[in-house]
């Protein structure tokens, strides 16, 4: 459920959340089959992709929009606004403050 254009990456909040929960019941039933009763589970890590974004209203639960992906790149031209305004016009500007370049993407 990928909602994408050349420069925009987004994935529907409601199938990550339902992918959750069937990833969940899929250990819970392994654990069952394997004879460790649900009460002794005590923890499952499940991550993603990290830098994907969602923002969920705090009293409906429902998501505001879609979730925003690493690869989502609509900001470029605000990065580029924002590398010329510094005053070495480079990317890496305050790259030794904050460990990262200036970009859409910060790992690049």
């Amino acid at each position: 459920a990928v909602v994408s254009t050349q420069s925009t990456g987004e994935i529907l909040p409601d199938k990550i959340l339902e992918t959750t929960y069937e990833c969940i019941d899929t250990v819970v039933a392994a654990a069952g089959d394997q004879g460790i009763p649900l009460d002794k589970i005590e923890g499952l890590g499940i991550t993603n992709q990290r830098e994907t974004t969602v923002v969920w209203d705090a009293k409906s639960g429902k998501a505001l929009y879609n979730a925003i992906v690493w690869l989502d790149n609509r900001t470029n031209e605000t990065v580029k606004k924002l590398v010329a305004a510094t005053p070495s016009k480079t990317a890496t500007h305050f790259q030794s403050i904050v460990g990262l370049p200036t970009s859409p993407y910060f790992r690049t």
